[in-house]
């Protein structure tokens, strides 16, 4: 359900990025350490303003620029991430500039492996 609404908020944000013709790509990135796995969701929207990167996790919260692009939501689908992620002892985080997009990365730790 995370990475369901991670997706969801790319394609819904991203597309705010497009300049005529088709919306710009979603980029889906997985990975591993040998103590934590990642999966991140990168979209080419207007980005997010760093003061509000702490904020975007808190329930019914919205960017000001997210009400004005005239995108629908109630502000709970990263609160929903956030919280179902720590739940399996992991962890979300954020990285985006102004005009460049935002990328949501969740890492969760790997479990020992069996001797």
């Amino acid at each position: 359900q995370a990475i369901l609404n991670l997706l969801a908020n790319a394609a819904k944000y991203g597309a705010l990025g497009a300049t005529g013709g088709a919306p710009p790509p979603i980029e889906v990135q997985v990975g591993a350490t040998g103590e934590s796995a990642w999966i991140a969701v990168r979209d080419h929207g207007p980005g997010i303003p760093p003061q509000a990167h702490a904020r975007i996790f808190r329930e019914f919260y919205r960017a000001p620029d997210a009400y004005r692009s005239g995108v629908e939501g109630t502000g709970l689908g990263l609160a929903l991430v956030k919280q179902h992620v720590e739940a399996l002892g992991g962890a979300v985080e954020v990285a985006s500039q102004l005009g460049h997009g935002a990328t949501f990365t969740i890492r969760l730790a790997r479990a020992p492996e069996a001797t």
